[in-house]
């Protein structure tokens, strides 16, 4: 029990600095205007018919390559700083010890990444503020944008998937794209941890934007590609067809679970043996 509150201690601390740097205020801004104009057709579309759409954007924002590969890349600036170790926490580190340390901003990685999924699904809706309506259905936006020609019609680059409206509620869909992109950004958030600790700063920044960027061509690639893609496991909308033929949402699930474990090892061993004062 002592342990447990020690490690959480050390995620808390890790999440104070987070609420108190402009980086994290910078980023939230950042990702609002570019998905505002990433939404841009959407709004227009939505003021031209005088109809108003459910909240549930989201579960098709990652099946915007481009746009998913940004959403993505958000995380690197506050990520790349990985294990977090700053002269200040030499106290605390003394005090609590390495291991809970160690483990405590594990779980601040954890934390950061289901916290910059809930802030992405608020701005999904924020961005239809004043075009929203409530609804445990899809309604008649989404459906009309999926089974005709007007998403094309208006240019529309966040693509509304036929095969999600009809394989999913809405709220089955919104909880699964939400668990995928957590699993993804947890994925990354370790990979640039044991990067940083392996190969340095520079060279885990390049590797980890040059696979999430890959998202954006993983459809063209072979399928053994898709394979080095976390980043394409979380879209709802292309998993079946871009995927391998046993592409499904609960292996994409399992996949993540484990790669973010394996890394999660990684970490810690890899910390545990590092001189942090380089």
């Amino acid at each position: 029990m002592k342990n447990g509150k020690q490690i959480l201690r050390s995620a808390e601390y890790q999440l104070r600095l987070l609420f108190g740097d402009r980086k994290f205020l910078a980023l939230f801004l950042c990702m609002f205007v570019f998905m505002y104009s990433a939404a841009r057709e959407l709004r227009e579309f939505l003021a031209a018919v005088g109809v108003k759409a459910t909240p549930y954007l989201f579960p098709f924002m990652t099946s915007s390559p481009w746009l998913y590969m940004c959403m993505l890349i958000g995380l690197v600036p506050l990520m790349s700083e990985a294990p977090f170790y700053r002269k200040e926490e030499l106290y605390l580190i003394l005090r609590e010890g390495r291991r809970k340390w160690i483990l405590g901003n594990l779980l601040y990685c954890v934390c950061f990444s289901i916290l910059y999924t809930l802030v992405l699904i608020l701005i999904s809706m924020l961005l239809l503020a004043g075009y929203l309506q409530p609804g445990l259905e899809w309604g008649k936006v989404w459906t009309t944008l999926a089974v005709t020609d007007a998403a094309e019609q208006i240019g529309l680059t966040v693509p509304v998937s036929q095969y999600v409206i009809f394989q999913y509620s809405p709220l089955q869909a919104m909880l699964l794209a939400a668990l995928l992109n957590v699993l993804v950004n947890i994925f990354y958030s370790f990979l640039l941890w044991g990067l940083n600790l392996t190969t340095g700063r520079l060279v885990s920044i390049a590797a980890v934007c040059a696979s999430m960027c890959l998202v954006t061509r993983v459809m063209y690639l072979p399928d053994f590609v898709w394979y080095l893609t976390p980043a394409a496991w979380a879209d709802l909308g292309s998993l079946y067809m871009n995927g391998p033929s046993n592409a499904t949402v609960v292996k994409s699930v399992i996949r993540l679970l484990i790669l973010d474990g394996v890394l999660g090892v990684y970490a810690y061993i890899r910390t545990l043996h590092a001189d942090l004062g380089k």
